[in-house]
């Protein structure tokens, strides 16, 4: 996943994984979890390097 499509999905006023993790809750699957976990450790990247 690269930067760009991150702070897409940061910049997006519902932000796109806010409503994977939601709808998760309710049915998730394994690809929405490694989805989300994808995501969760770029962000610890991003913030890491700040």
């Amino acid at each position: 996943m690269s930067l760009a499509v991150l702070d897409e999905c940061c910049n997006d006023s519902g932000c796109y994984v806010a409503g994977l993790i939601a709808n998760g809750r309710k049915r998730m699957t394994k690809q929405h979890k490694q989805m989300i976990e994808n995501y969760k450790s770029a962000v610890d990247l991003i913030v890491s390097k700040e």
